[in-house]
């Protein structure tokens, strides 16, 4: 039976994320997603990975983590402005052809700032870089179509806005 309700949610998640069966894997929570999908990685020697601050703060530990295990090179920080907003500026200042991922939460968990995932996934691939995004604070509240955004990887759990339980969560990976 549990075999079952885990392909149920697989098919559930697709269908609300625009993604293909194929494409969604059913997790127990949102960091070892993010975890199965940056282990996964091959990066470049010299490579930098650009984050938000606004993140919730797991994200932003993994960048540094890949940083001190000599993984990339460098970690750069958009940090948003007093009204909790970033800038696609910044982001254009920050990522370059050394950049490898960029790693964005599409609703700030902080100050509900929505960031704009077509814009920022266009500038990632223009680079080169992969964008993965934790929308664990949008799912369930707004539409989202994982290839309308242009993203490479969503993350996102269950607990929150879809009303469910703990210690399951979803993957969306290009």
């Amino acid at each position: 039976e549990a075999l079952d309700d885990m392909l149920e949610v697989k098919r559930l998640a697709a269908n609300m994320l625009g993604a293909s069966f194929e494409e969604v894997a059913a997790l127990p929570g949102v960091t070892y997603g993010l975890t199965a999908v940056l282990s996964s990685i091959r990066f470049r020697p010299g490579s930098n990975i650009v984050v938000s601050e606004n993140n919730f703060p797991t994200t932003v530990y993994m960048a540094y983590a890949l940083r001190d295990a000599g993984l990339v090179k460098e970690v750069r920080i958009v940090e948003p402005d007093e009204r909790g907003a970033t800038r696609f500026e910044d982001y254009e200042k920050l990522i370059d052809d050394n950049t490898v991922l960029v790693m964005v939460d599409y609703v700030g968990w902080l100050s509900g700032y929505v960031e704009d995932l077509r814009s920022l996934a266009d500038l990632a691939h223009r680079h080169g870089a992969l964008l993965v995004t934790d929308a664990f604070h949008a799912v369930g509240v707004m539409p989202v179509d994982v290839k309308r955004l242009g993203v490479d990887v969503l993350v996102t759990g269950s607990y929150k806005w879809l009303m469910s339980i703990h210690g399951a969560a979803v993957a969306y990976v290009r």
